[in-house]
């Protein structure tokens, strides 16, 4: 299993340039499947990854509609089935995750997927954790008065809370609170233009920014503790990084 989860930044104007070639070049093939599902399928986010994918990167592109279209089971198979690279565009979590269940999208990217890369930025990042740390809330009626909310995700990759934006000014301490409520779970806080890169059980920090980073948020015995994931040449075990021994080389 290989997941390459974004923190955010604009892939308009190739922000996450660097980290987008790491998802490409690890790929084994030519096709790069785009779910735009979290923005409404939004004609510009699609237009962007095709500048960067199809354009920059010279993959052949697809994209899976299923805001406002009706595609069929047999569609939604041969498009997941038959991608060398998954990335999913960031937006509202909680309505993708609504949406891919009506069409059994979540199953099937949870099926073995053998050496498909799974990518994503924000919400397509959250999508393949145990859960995520989610302003969802923000979208549409509730936008007036909302919180940020911890939603069950995927689950590709366990015992792990994903928190994109880390940066942004009113992240840290809500994921910290909601960290205090998941004292069983690591989380991983994940700043834009960096990215967590899963293969199989081991991991390693990238970015596209030499200033964006990564940090390990953990709670208990009343207090909530934060420390810096080093981005270093290689992977480390994946099971340091949930117990805490990131530092040990």
């Amino acid at each position: 299993m290989r997941v390459i989860a974004v923190g955010g930044g604009k892939l308009a104007d190739g922000g996450t340039i660097a980290i987008d070639r790491e998802i490409a070049d690890a790929a084994n093939g030519d096709q790069a499947l785009f779910i735009p599902t979290a923005s409404g399928d939004s004609g510009e986010y699609i237009e962007s990854f095709r500048t960067i994918y199809r354009d920059r990167l010279a993959l052949d592109t697809d994209v899976l509609r299923l805001v406002g279209s009706d595609p069929s089971e047999e569609r939604v198979y041969e498009a997941i089935s038959s991608a060398d690279l998954v990335y999913v565009g960031g937006g509202n979590t909680r309505e993708m995750l609504e949406t891919w269940s009506q069409y059994g999208v979540d199953n099937m990217l949870k099926e073995d997927r053998g050496n498909t890369v799974l990518s994503g930025l924000s919400a397509g990042a959250i999508c393949w954790f145990e859960a995520g740390h989610s302003d969802s809330e923000r979208f549409g009626s509730e936008a007036d008065d909302w919180s940020y909310i911890t939603l069950e995700a995927l689950e590709l990759v366990e015992s792990i809370i994903f928190c994109p934006h880390y940066d942004s000014e009113d992240r840290r301490e809500p994921f910290h609170r909601a960290m205090s409520e998941h004292p069983k779970m690591v989380g991983i806080g994940v700043e834009d233009r960096a990215a967590l890169d899963i293969r199989d059980d081991s991991y390693r920090a990238i970015s596209s920014d030499p200033n964006a980073s990564i940090y390990r948020v953990t709670a208990g015995n009343d207090t909530v503790e934060e420390e810096p994931v080093p981005q270093r040449d290689g992977f480390r075990p994946l099971d340091r990084l949930r117990s805490g021994r990131i530092h040990h080389s």
